[in-house]
């Protein structure tokens, strides 16, 4: 007589099934009905928790659509300083410890086109950032907060989105009286009209 313990696990390594206590069933009826947050879908017992987390600010750093920002951990080492969509440059440093600041670091200018939540955390609040730098456009999410990945900060000294983050260090000065050009405004507002939003990360 064969092993039907052996012929499984011989299929298991080809397909994806499971077996025992993993294989799948039917849901059971008898489970009490709940109630769902409406943004993440976790389920409550009452409507007054599913209420509760529906009702938790979503942390937007305070950005608008349309809003311009500077994004210096994005910075590019090739386009040249006339090109509208880049904010500033910080100058090479030829004694720096890393290559990478024996450059000139343009960094560009973004715009706000969306905001939606993470796949994984529907509560967190994500923004899609565009720009045009070197003539080509760039898209990805960001955390509208800074928090876990690039800091955003506003040209205009208002408050930025940078928890966590040392750059205001690196770039303060440049920010200072930093003001897009007339394109970027025009171009950053038509951008900000179509409504692109991603789910690659910048």
């Amino acid at each position: 007589m064969r092993d039907i313990n052996d012929i499984v696990e011989i299929i298991r390594k080809h397909d994806d099934i499971n077996i025992g206590v993993e294989a799948e069933s039917l849901a059971n009826q008898m489970e009490p009905v709940m109630y769902a947050c409406p943004v993440c879908g976790k389920h409550y017992e009452t409507v007054d928790e599913a209420e509760a987390c529906r009702d938790q600010p979503y942390d937007d750093g305070g950005l608008k659509l349309g809003d311009i920002v500077v994004v210096p951990g994005k910075i590019t080492y090739w386009m040249g300083v006339h090109d509208p969509w880049i904010a500033f440059t910080i100058p090479a440093d030829p004694k720096a410890s890393s290559h990478f600041e024996r450059k000139d670091q343009h960094v560009p200018y973004y715009v706000v086109t969306a905001f939606h939540g993470d796949r994984d955390d529907a509560h967190r609040c994500l923004v899609t950032l565009c720009s045009l730098a070197g003539g080509a456009i760039t898209v990805g999410w960001n955390p509208a907060n800074g928090d876990g990945h690039h800091s955003l900060f506003r040209p205009n000294g208002d408050k930025h989105c940078d928890i966590g983050s040392t750059w205001i260090e690196a770039i303060g000065p440049y920010l200072e009286g930093l003001e897009p050009p007339a394109q970027v405004i025009e171009e950053a507002a038509r951008l900000a009209r179509v409504g692109i939003s991603s789910r690659n990360l910048l």
